[in-house]
């Protein structure tokens, strides 16, 4: 006899009194595909702010807000993020996707890996291009700042 551990009162995970869902650094990094791939469309409806600085954006490319304004706005992109970040496992979980708890941490953890792999990666990345920025500067081959 097979029972859906979800909704039942005898699965360990889903009454267990430890903490469920933790911080999961794909949702933070991958939003729209941590969202899709859980079937958590909920993470769509986070997104709606973040199309703001977009928005913005593309106005001061065409000279009808400035620059400025576009760049204030950027927070709210961070701010899906985080908000992604912070409840993603939670609401992959309700979806009912998974028919366990082992299951779904089994999957929670691969996403949690690969954003922390992909974060780690992205800051390395940055760090060497600043490098060789300013090694470039330095050695005269891109001067800067140089009068128009």
């Amino acid at each position: 006899k097979v029972v859906n551990n979800m909704s039942s009162s005898a699965s360990p995970f889903y009454n267990d009194g430890q903490k469920l869902f933790k911080w999961n650094w794909g949702a933070f990094l991958d939003p729209l595909g941590f969202g899709y791939a859980h079937r958590a469309y909920k993470t769509f409806l986070l997104a709606i702010p973040s199309i703001i600085p977009c928005v913005l954006g593309g106005l001061s490319a065409v000279g009808i807000v400035p620059v400025l304004a576009a760049l204030i706005s950027l927070p709210l992109l961070l701010v899906w993020s985080i908000a992604c970040g912070a409840v993603g496992e939670r609401m992959a979980w309700t979806v009912g996707l998974y028919e366990d708890g082992v299951a779904f941490r089994a999957t929670m953890d691969s996403w949690n890996r690969a954003g922390r792999l992909r974060f780690i990666l992205t800051i390395l990345v940055l760090l060497l291009a600043a490098a060789g920025g300013v090694s470039a500067y330095f050695l005269g081959v891109i001067p800067f700042m140089q009068p128009l």
